[in-house]
Parts: structure tokens; C-alpha cells; sequence
């Protein structure tokens, strides 16, 4: 019975694990002031999907509702790309005034059309964006995850074709779980709850 409960917990670890890794394809780190840093996890795509790189990809609900347009080149050493294409180094930032969402766009150097393909990494590289205070302190509003679609560079595109191919996480990059610890945690648990067991037999 016991090794049974341990087979068990074993496959929701790593069922836990293996959600985690696809689920999040972004990672957005805002721990240096007045600067973003996005960064492309191990996640996979959840759809196959293609579309233009100058229209690339929207994380939904990034910003409070209201506010100012965003405009923002990474400049040169930025290498976020779609995980089968190569970067062109000028990845931008975009946010339409009044928008609650995040573009990212420009990514490919010469890739046309862009694409993601689902069960495959759907991003590669990082790229930095400077900020300033105002920018920044919005930035700082943003939630802690939330869906990432392409291809749509606002809000009014996301009716019929853009499709949902992963999350975006905000914080640094530790605040995504890594395999280990999530196993560590699964395997924790699972001594606590034989602990449990042995003393309700004595």
C-alpha cells in the first residue's frame, strides 16, 4: 500500500514539474531599477501557430487599465527570439496608450513568417530594456503572470486568430520553480505523510 501511495506521489511530481516547465515561457525580471529584463525559459509552446514577427507576441493584462504609450528598442547584445529563428539583436517593447497589454515584436532577423510550434520551446535568449522612473514604477504594477498570445500587438487582435502558446512570470528568475526543488518538495511531503502513517499504526 505504501509503495503504491509512493508511485503516486512520484507521477504528481512529476506531472507538477512538467506543468510548470510549459507553462511558462517567459520570465520578467524587474529587480534592477528603472530597467526590465525578459528572458526565455525552457517552456513549450501550447499551439503551433504563424503570424509576422512586426506584429509578435502580447502578454495580456500587463499593465493597470489607462496610462501612456510605450515605445522601446533593446538596442544592440539582445538576443530574444522565437526558439527557431535568430535574433536580430533590436527586439522592441510596445504598450498602445490605454492598452492593459505587453508587446514584444522584431525579434527575427530574417525568418519570415514567425512561428511557434506546440510541445517545443517556444523562446530563446533575453534582451534589456531601460526604463524610466515613470515607466519603471508601472512596470512594478504588473501581476505576477498571466497568458501570452500570437501573433497580436493589442488588445483588439486577440478575436479569432492569435492563439495562447504559454504564461509570462514577473519577478526574478528564481520565482520560477525549478524541477529540483519541485521534486524536493514532492519527496518532503511524501515523508511527512508516511511519518504520519507510521504513527497511527503504533
Amino acid at each position: 500500500m505504501f509503495f503504491r501511495l509512493l508511485g503516486h506521489c512520484f507521477s504528481v511530481c512529476v506531472l507538477m514539474v512538467s506543468a510548470a516547465q510549459a507553462a511558462v515561457v517567459l520570465q520578467i525580471d524587474l529587480s534592477t531599477v528603472n530597467q526590465v529584463t525578459i528572458s526565455a525559459t525552457t517552456g513549450s509552446s501550447l499551439a503551433s501557430v504563424s503570424g509576422s514577427d512586426r506584429r509578435g507576441v502580447y502578454l495580456k493584462d500587463f499593465f493597470a487599465p489607462g496610462g501612456s504609450e510605450i515605445d522601446l528598442d533593446a538596442g544592440l547584445g539582445a538576443s530574444l527570439v522565437y526558439f527557431n529563428a535568430t535574433s536580430d539583436e533590436l527586439p522592441g517593447i510596445h504598450r498602445k496608450t490605454n492598452d492593459p497589454g505587453l508587446n514584444i515584436y522584431d525579434m527575427d532577423d530574417a525568418q519570415v513568417p514567425a512561428s511557434f510550434t506546440s510541445g517545443v520551446q517556444a523562446f530563446k535568449g533575453s534582451a534589456t530594456w531601460s526604463l524610466t522612473a515613470q515607466q519603471y514604477a508601472v512596470f512594478l504594477q504588473a501581476p505576477t503572470s498571466g497568458d501570452i498570445y500570437a501573433f497580436a500587438d493589442s488588445i483588439d487582435d486577440l478575436d479569432g486568430g492569435p492563439q495562447l502558446i504559454g504564461q509570462y512570470s514577473v519577478g526574478s528568475s528564481a520565482a520560477v520553480p525549478e524541477p529540483t526543488s519541485m521534486a524536493i518538495f514532492g519527496l518532503g511531503a511524501l515523508g511527512m505523510a508516511y511519518r504520519a502513517r507510521r504513527k497511527c499504526m503504533v
